[in-house]
């Protein structure tokens, strides 16, 4: 075999090589992709799980409704343990709310979300407490260094507060 052959046989074996390794890296990353977006939804998951969980025990269950009920009557007590639940609420869906802008949370997990937001039958009057709520945690964000917004972001609640986020932001 003449060293021309040679050598184009070589070339071609390697540019095989190439297109394989290509092959193989593509299934590596569509591999580790899909991996990490089910670890993301297994922390979603036992985030939502404990979080639950918690609230279910019999005194924050009350204070959780009575704070849903918008109840008058909440001690101080009461109405700490309640923003301190929202808080949580409202961190939690930041991260839904986040990763499916970024595309790392698939619509069908933020279908999910958005339905377990709608389940709570948050009424007109919640929303404006809501937001409130949201306006307190948020200024606490800007005052440690970690920004935040006075109003709702929009979509934030899977369009429950939609109309009271598309105007101008108050200060």
């Amino acid at each position: 075999m003449p060293l021309e052959q040679v050598f184009y046989l070589s070339q071609s074996i390697a540019s095989i090589a190439v297109v394989g390794s290509l092959i193989y890296l593509g299934l590596q990353v569509r591999g580790a992709d899909r991996s990490q977006r089910a670890i993301m939804q297994q922390g979603r998951a036992d985030r939502a799980s404990k979080a639950s969980l918690t609230v279910a025990k019999g005194e924050l269950a009350r204070v959780w409704q009575r704070g849903m009920d918008v109840d008058p009557t909440m001690t101080r007590e009461e109405v700490t343990q309640w923003l301190l639940l929202c808080r949580s609420m409202f961190l939690s869906g930041e991260d839904s709310f986040l990763q499916h802008k970024a595309g790392t949370l698939d619509q069908a997990a933020f279908d999910s979300y958005c339905a377990g937001v709608r389940s709570y039958g948050i009424s007109s009057r919640m929303e404006a407490v809501g937001s409130a709520v949201w306006q307190r945690i948020s200024c606490v964000r800007r005052r440690a260094g970690r920004g935040g917004a006075d109003r709702l972001p929009r979509g934030y609640t899977c369009r429950v507060a939609e109309t009271r986020t598309s105007g101008k932001s108050r200060s």
